[in-house]
Order: structure tokens, then C-alpha cells, then sequence
């Protein structure tokens, strides 16, 4: 985001300030919309053009201008109070409640509080103190009203009471004549200025939402009137878990003019208890509608990756999973929808665009989330080789490809070559260095070297055989990696090819002194 000394030396926004010193307040209009079209982050420039509509009388727009403010940047309490009293003019109690009690979360010294709930008073009455919610659920939407209907239905008919429903529009077709339609204060709607990708929708909603737990419901899903009471009890009663997740339906249907028809098949697609390692470092068997999990497992993990354009629910759950374990619920609490004749989800990518897809996979498994982890350690591959040839090449290569649990590899190398130097440069690989000997002593003793200086805190995989490395191999690894997690992994008293050494320093014992 720009900083404010860039935005205001902009010169079509000065300009506009110049124009409203005068008192012209039409050039000056023109002139803020000519700094939003070359930059559409302005959000000062958004608030003015909200603020000169506002007084021409210009409802809608106004409110559309102060809106894509917030949208750009949501801590702007200007463009926050121009709303609240742009709704109470158009006397909308509940959106001037809604925006309100923002500005009292965001600013709760704000001189102006008193005099804009006085305000609100006086348009309908006193302001109902309501109880908290406990359960947020967010909803991304973009041009599918009549599906969104029925998700929102589907909230409203949940027979747990305490939740609010953040409806953010990525930038689609007005849909706040829906979300209107129910009169219920507990549902939220927000819109954005463009459509900036799911990932900002959702942690949009999730800044400006206020319970302790969090669940998702795409705009073309539906929850089933028991989904939110299962996970609020799920979490009260396990609070050792960070999260939990339930069952749901993945239906095959039709999609035809804006609804879903001719349903063709109903199951549940994954039923699976959490596994930390498959998680992290195989596939996502949690459907996004199925989870609740606690606000505050975000202040480790992290929001939802704004560059990413596929994998987002995903990469969320992977980086949570490096902190918590999940608690399953089996039991069935909602249908997520895969229409046969358009597929639209961000999901097709893989078919449609390949190479984006995996660059999406690419980023999603480089990530190593801040330490410390629930009862994990990375992985440190020592790789021993007399010479460099193409079969440690393709070890090497799957390492980094066909591993996804975070690590790093070291290359052992007996004698030194520069020829391999630069070779082993050029190969651009994250989080890999290698070593060599001065000149040739063989495979102890270069191993015991570098266990000397070696520092980390992690699990040590020994390769100094040429065996090819395969999927059977890898999971291998990631079996002893699980049953370190779960307390029943015994040391190697050897030095067994791919083995998990969890106590690095006994590698020592195992050698022996006699070659030092």
C-alpha cells in the first residue's frame, strides 16, 4: 500500500484539493475520480469523491465511494464515520449499527462516538446491546446471487444462535438487496472496490469480524441447521485442538441459469481422522466448509496468502498443522457443490492452466512456518557421494520435488571439484549446501566432520548409498516421522540407510572413534 506522503502529492488529487479551496466542488469531483482510475488504491481520494456525491445527494454512489475506501484501507476512520452518517441520513439502523460498532472495535476513544450514537438514537431508537457472537462464518461472493440466497438461508437457519455472517463481494454485481432481504443484523456485508481474489475476501471478513471462532462457507454451498452448534461444542469441549471439522456431502449436479439442478450424485468424498504428516506434506482431505477453528491459531500460522490464486484452503490448514492437531466430528453437517457442465471453482486450475497450478504448489509447499511446531523438527538430508554424477543429480532433484515436509539437504562431497562447484551453484536450490574434504577420507569420517559443526535443531536422514528415491522411500520417511510425533520411534543403533535419527549427537556413538 502506497504511503499517505505518495498519495497526497499525487498530482490529480492535489489538484482536487485546489479545486475544493475554490469552492468548485464539480472540478474537484473529476479530478479525484482521475486519481482513482490511474490508481485505484487511493483510498483518500475514494473518501472525498464519497463525500462530494454524499452532499449532491448521490446516496448510492456516495456509499459505494466510502465503501471501496475501506476496502482498500479498512483502518481509515474517516471514511468509516462518512459512512455511519451517510446511513443515518438514508435512516439504515442496521447498517449504521453494523459500522458503528466497528468504529468503536477499531477507535474506541474516538471523540465522535457519542455524537454518532446520539445520532443513531434519534433515527430509531436506542442502539440494542446485543450478546457476542462465538462463531463468525465468511462467505466470499462474486456474481451468483441466487446460490448466495441459499447459502445465507442456510446460516440463518442454524439452530446455534450466537454467530455472525461476514458476506464480502469480491468486486461482482451489487447483491446487497439479498443480504437486506433478511433483516438480520447478524449478517454483514462488505464490497470490494475490484475483485482482489478469495484469499482478500477472506481475511477481509476476518478482520472485521469479532468471535472467537472462525468457519467458511463458499456462496454456492450450504450448511446443514446442526454445522455450527456440532463445531462450537466440538471446540469448547477439546480445547487442546486448534480446530475441528465435520462431514459433508460433495454433491454432482448441474448448474443452469444461476442455480443448481439435476442433482446426479451424493457422497461423502473424505471422511479421514487428522493426520498432521499427510496434511503437511500429501493432499487437503478437509473440505473449507467443514472446518471451525479458533481465532487466535491465526496469530501463529498466519491469514490466508494473497499471492496465491489456487490452494488457499490448503495452504491455510498445512501452516495450521504445524501448530495444532484437528478434532474430527463424524457427523455430516452441510453439502459443497460440483456442478458437471461448468466447472468454476479456483480448483479446475490444474486442468486448465497447469503450469499455474503448480507454481501455486510450488509456493504453498516452500513455506516453513515460524518455530516452534507441535512436537515436529525439519528434516536435514545428508547426502554422502565420492563424485558428483547425474544419479546424485536426481537424487537431489527429488528431494526438493518429491519431499514436501519442510527441509533442508547437505551434499557430502569426498574430495573437491570446481566443476561440480559451479554445477551444484547453478542448480538454484532453496535451503542446500554443500561440503567437501580437502582431499579424499571416505564415508565416516566425512560424516563424523560434519556432525561436528552441525547445529540444528532437527532430524537427521542419512543417504551415502545410490538408491534411487521414490515415492515408497518418502513415505517411508514420513511413516518414521509420524511415529516420532505420536512417541513410538526408537533410535537407529545403526547406520541403516534412510533412517529417521532423531538424536543426531548419537551418530557419534554409533561410528565408533576408531577412524578420527
Amino acid at each position: 500500500m502506497a504511503d499517505i506522503s505518495e498519495l497526497i502529492a499525487d498530482p490529480a488529487y492535489k489538484a482536487g484539493m485546489d479545486w475544493l479551496a475554490q469552492g468548485n466542488a464539480l472540478e474537484a469531483l473529476k479530478s479525484f475520480e482521475k486519481t482513482v482510475r490511474s490508481n485505484e488504491g487511493h483510498f483518500i481520494a475514494w473518501n472525498n469523491i464519497g463525500v462530494l456525491l454524499h452532499k449532491a445527494n448521490y446516496v448510492k454512489e456516495a456509499e459505494n465511494a466510502f465503501k471501496k475506501a475501506l476496502s482498500v484501507q479498512e483502518n481509515y476512520l474517516d471514511a468509516r464515520i462518512n459512512l455511519i452518517n451517510l446511513c443515518i441520513d438514508k435512516k439504515d439502523r442496521v447498517a449504521a449499527v453494523r459500522e458503528l460498532e466497528i468504529l468503536r472495535k477499531k477507535d474506541p476513544a474516538n471523540p465522535e462516538l457519542i455524537s454518532l450514537e446520539t445520532a443513531v438514537n434519534q433515527v430509531a431508537g436506542p442502539i440494542q446491546v446485543r450478546e457476542p457472537p462465538v462463531c463468525t462464518i465468511v462467505t466470499g461472493t462474486l456474481n451468483r446471487p441466487k446460490l448466495l440466497k441459499n447459502a445465507i438461508q442456510s446460516v440463518i437457519a442454524q439452530t446455534y444462535p450466537k454467530w455472525e455472517m461476514m458476506i464480502v463481494n469480491d468486486g461482482g454485481m451489487d447483491v446487497s438487496h439479498i443480504v437486506n432481504s433478511f433483516n438480520d443484523p447478524r449478517l454483514k456485508y462488505f464490497s470490494m472496490a475490484a475483485n482482489f481474489g478469495a484469499a482478500h475476501s477472506y481475511n477481509y471478513a476476518i478482520y472485521e469480524s469479532t468471535a472467537p471462532y472462525i468457519g467458511y462457507l463458499a456462496d454456492d454451498d450450504i450448511l446443514y441447521p446442526n454445522h455450527a452448534e456440532t463445531l462450537v461444542n466440538a471446540l469448547e469441549k477439546n480445547r487442546q485442538f486448534g480446530a475441528a471439522y465435520a462431514d459433508q456431502y460433495e454433491v454432482s449436479c448441474d448448474l443452469n441459469d444461476g442455480e443448481y439442478t439435476a442433482i446426479h450424485e451424493k457422497r461423502i468424498a473424505y471422511s479421514y481422522d487428522f493426520d498432521k504428516i499427510y496434511m503437511i506434506a500429501y493432499l487437503n482431505y478437509i473440505p473449507h466448509p467443514c472446518l471451525m477453528h479458533r481465532r487466535q491459531i491465526m496469530q501463529k500460522c498466519g491469514y490466508y496468502d494473497e499471492q496465491l490464486t489456487a490452494l488457499i484452503d490448503w495452504d491455510l490448514l498445512r501452516r495450521m498443522s504445524f501448530y495444532t492437531d484437528f478434532f474430527h466430528v463424524r457427523e455430516v453437517t452441510g453439502e459443497y457443490y460440483f456442478p458437471r457442465n461448468k466447472q468454476e471453482r479456483i480448483s479446475n486450475m490444474m486442468e486448465k492452466e497447469p503450469d499455474k497450478w503448480y507454481a501455486n504448489r510450488r509456493r504453498l509447499f516452500s513455506k516453513r512456518p515460524d518455530k516452534p511446531w507441535d512436537r515436529m523438527k525439519e528434516l536435514t538430508f545428508v547426502l554422502y557421494c565420492d563424485r558428483l554424477d547425474r544419479a546424485v543429480l536426481e537424487q537431489i532433484k527429488y528431494l526438493f520435488e518429491g519431499c514436501m515436509y519442510p527441509k533442508t539437504v547437505h551434499l557430502l562431497l569426498d574430495e573437491y571439484n570446481p566443476e561440480a562447484v559451479t554445477l551444484l551453484k547453478e542448480l538454484g536450490m532453496p535451503d542446500f549446501r554443500f561440503h567437501f574434504n580437502s582431499s579424499p577420507c571416505g564415508l565416516k569420517p566425512t560424516l563424523a566432520k560434519y556432525l561436528r559443526s552441525y547445529t540444528d535443531d532437527g532430524w537427521l536422514v542419512l543417504l551415502y548409498e545410490r538408491i534411487p528415491l521414490d515415492e515408497a522411500w518418502f513415505k517411508r520417511i514420513m511413516e518414521q516421522v509420524r511415529s516420532q510425533i505420536l512417541g513410538l520411534y526408537q533410535q537407529p543403533k545403526t547406520l541403516e540407510q534412510a533412517a529417521l535419527y532423531t538424536e543426531p549427537q548419537k551418530i557419534m556413538t554409533i561410528l565408533g572413534n576408531n577412524f578420527q
